[in-house]
């Protein structure tokens, strides 16, 4: 059913059957968005994807991860991975072309050419980089499409308190597919791609409200997202499929 779906809005598609394979497969193309299922033969699909954003040449290539019967703490650690996206089968054609379309959008989010500074933490929206300066020496971060444009939207309202639902609106043009898991999620990747760097301090949970950037260190503050409940994640059982699969336009 994917590979069809893919086929009939105008993809090519490589589908290969391990992540053997798909190592290989993806040394010779750079795929518009890559679907990984959950488990298949040889290997987890975790490796997989976070061999991927270990690339640079597939690092900022986004995926989405398909499986069955997932829990809560099986969608968060493929997000944490570096997934941008879950899906928990059954789902219909038009909710995966759906959710691939605001996943491919997401690439190319309405940003100024405008150049951030804050403290020594610099955004360039033309050069899509983030850079930070550690001493005497200017050092680059490493950061995936979804957590620069997270960072870009925090960085131009600094020192603001925002909740979930204001940073899905702009960081997901309002996708409603995106819940308050998935913002968690990639605030702790935000971190951690700041972490290096000595700047994740920046990225504050503000109780009951959200999350905010600043440059003023909290005492108080935890580097782990808001706990939320455990049913903000839904359960659903059907039938895995064993490929991942490669779609570009």
């Amino acid at each position: 059913m994917v590979v069809a779906c893919m086929l009939r809005h105008g993809f090519t598609v490589f589908q290969v059957a391990d992540p053997s394979a798909a190592k290989d497969c993806l040394c010779g193309i750079k795929p518009d968005i890559i679907l990984v299922n959950w488990i298949f033969a040889g290997m987890g699909a975790l490796p997989l994807i976070r061999s991927l954003r270990a690339s640079l040449a597939h690092h900022h290539t986004p995926v989405i991860g398909i499986a069955q019967d997932a829990g809560e703490n099986e969608v968060i650690d493929a997000l944490e991975s570096g997934a941008d996206d879950f899906l928990i089968r059954p789902f219909s054609p038009a909710m995966l072309m759906a959710r691939t379309m605001a996943v491919l959008r997401r690439r190319a989010p309405e940003i100024s050419d405008r150049e951030l500074t804050i403290d020594a933490l610099t955004l360039s929206p033309t050069r899509h980089e983030v850079t930070c300066v550690v001493g005497d020496r200017e050092v680059r971060v490493d950061i995936s499409p979804t957590e620069f444009r997270m960072l870009y939207f925090f960085m131009s309202k600094p020192e603001v308190a925002h909740t979930r639902q204001e940073i899905r609106n702009r960081v997901w043009s309002g996708d409603q597919t995106v819940d308050e898991r998935t913002v968690d999620a990639h605030i702790k990747r935000l971190r951690t791609a700041l972490s290096p760097s000595g700047m994740d301090f920046m990225i504050q949970t503000v109780r009951s409200v959200g999350y905010r950037l600043s440059s003023n260190p909290l005492v108080s503050d935890s580097s782990e997202a808001s706990p939320l409940p455990a049913s903000s994640v839904q359960r659903t059982k059907a039938v895995s499929r064993r490929e991942p699969a490669f779609a570009s336009r």
